[in-house]
Formats: structure tokens, C-alpha cells, sequence
């Protein structure tokens, strides 16, 4: 299952990115919270997966940070709003600009 995305790579403010990731987790809350479940109990072979997607996501200029949370930076996809960690290790879904 891809993202849908909304089509605008203009910054938005905090408030925005924050209704998008409430819009994302409407649209598919199983997937979210399965993958949300891989970034805590992990599994080396979804890892060997998400390792590579991540590096391409952390290298993406459309990247956006929304929270620092005990000197964790939280980031999601600024195209698609997805929260990084959780969609690289959903095996299902795909990165919304096409870079894995």
C-alpha cells in the first residue's frame, strides 16, 4: 500500500506537518502501528530491509523534522507525511517519490 501524497513540496508549518501525520495514521492505522511495533521489537530481517530505505530517507532533502523527543529526532517524509523509521520498515509500502 503507497502513501498518498499531496503533491506540495512548499515548507509547511509545524501545525500542518502534524495534521498530516494525524491524516496518515486515518488512512492506514494498521500498517502505521505495525510498523511502529518493527521500531521497537526488531527484526533482523525486516532491519536488512529498512536499513537501506532509511539511508535514502535520511539523505532525502524532503525530509522533515516534527519533534525531538528525549534527544531522539522524530522526522517524517515532507512529500508524503509518513513518519520515516515506521514506513521504511512497513514491507508493504513504497517510497512515495520512487527512491525504494
Amino acid at each position: 500500500m503507497s502513501c498518498t501524497s499531496c503533491g506540495n513540496n512548499a515548507k509547511k508549518s509545524k501545525s500542518r506537518r502534524v495534521k498530516d501525520v494525524i491524516i496518515a495514521a486515518i488512512n492506514h492505522p494498521y500498517s502505521i502501528l505495525k510498523a511502529h511495533y518493527r521500531t521497537v521489537i526488531k527484526d533482523e530481517s525486516i532491519e536488512s530491509i529498512a536499513k537501506p530505505r532509511l539511508v535514502q530517507c535520511y539523505n532525502c532533502k524532503d525530509k522533515k523534522l516534527i519533534a525531538t523527543i528525549l534527544n531522539k529526532q522524530i522526522y517524517i517524509c515532507g512529500y508524503c507525511s509518513c513518519p520515516i523509521e515506521s514506513k521504511a520498515r512497513d514491507l508493504n509500502e513504497t517510497c512515495s517519490l520512487n527512491k525504494w
